[in-house]
């Protein structure tokens, strides 16, 4: 079996680090250390990525259509929306 390159296996750790710091950050709160992990996450996030950092600027229609304006989120405001919707206390 032929192993990766290695600029293949950084490209997948690179599209995924956002994930692992989104749930990095979430068990940190869970254990009071939240405001250091944000400072973390600040530092190493994937500034480049845009996936999933879409909200619509009012609720959305029965349909899951957006009603109105749909504004681009970097990836920690979208970050720390989700954390406070989910009733997690995010310290910056």
């Amino acid at each position: 079996m032929r192993q990766p390159s290695n600029s293949s296996s950084r490209r997948c750790r690179t599209a995924e680090v956002n994930g692992f710091l989104a749930g990095y950050v979430g068990e940190k709160i869970l254990l009071g250390e939240g405001k250091e992990a944000w400072d973390l996450m600040l530092t190493y996030y994937d500034k480049t990525s845009d996936w999933g950092l879409e909200s619509c600027d009012q609720p959305l229609e029965e349909n899951g259509e957006c009603p109105g304006k749909t504004v681009k989120l970097t990836f920690p405001e979208a970050l720390e929306r989700m954390l406070k919707e989910n009733g997690y206390k995010v310290e910056k």
